[in-house]
C-alpha cells in the first residue's frame, strides 16, 4: 500500500454485526441455512432460550432473526452487509410438536437498527411467555381488521 492509497473499512456482513448486539445482550445465535437450487442458501440465525447446544425446534423454544430486502422477498441472508432498505424480522416456535413446533410472527425492525432487535431477543429470553402472548394479541388484531371483525371475538 501506498501512501495515497486510503484505508477501506471492511462492512461486516449481517450476521458479524447481529452477533455484536446480540452479543452485548449476553445471548449467543447459532447460524442455521437450506440450500437452494444453483448452490446458493438462506440463511438466518436461531436463539434458545440459553446458550449451548443447538435448540431442539421440536421441543424447546426457540426465535428466528431474518433480513431481508422487501424488494426481493426470495432472498434470505446474514451473509452479506445490510443493505438501507434491509428489514430484520423475528419468528418464534414453541418448540411442542415433531414438525419444529406452532410459529408465531414476531415484530420487525429496520435492518440498521440491529441494537433494538437484540434487546427483543434478550427480553424474549427473560419472559418468553409475554413476548408469545404479544405477539398473539397482535395476531388477533391483524387478522379482525382483515376481516372486518372485533378483535376480542375468538370464535
Amino acid at each position: 500500500m501506498t501512501a495515497f492509497e486510503p484505508t477501506v473499512a471492511a462492512t461486516p456482513d449481517a450476521e458479524q454485526a447481529l452477533r455484536t448486539e446480540l452479543a452485548a445482550q449476553g445471548v449467543s445465535p447459532h447460524r442455521d441455512e437450506d440450500s437452494l437450487i444453483g448452490g446458493q442458501c438462506n440463511s438466518w440465525l436461531v436463539i434458545g432460550l440459553s446458550d449451548g447446544d443447538f435448540p431442539n425446534m421440536a421441543e424447546q423454544p426457540y426465535m428466528l432473526a431474518v433480513l431481508y430486502d422487501p424488494a426481493d422477498p426470495d432472498e434470505v441472508t446474514i451473509d452479506r452487509p445490510v443493505k438501507a432498505a434491509d428489514e430484520w424480522s423475528t419468528v418464534s416456535g414453541t418448540g411442542t410438536s415433531e414438525a419444529e413446533g406452532v410459529l408465531m410472527p414476531g415484530r420487525s425492525f429496520p435492518g440498521h437498527d440491529m441494537a433494538a432487535l437484540a434487546a427483543y431477543i434478550a427480553d424474549w429470553r427473560r419472559n418468553p411467555d409475554a413476548i408469545q402472548d404479544a405477539a398473539m394479541a397482535e395476531l388477533r388484531i391483524w387478522q379482525a381488521a382483515a376481516l372486518n371483525a372485533d378483535p376480542a371475538d375468538n370464535t
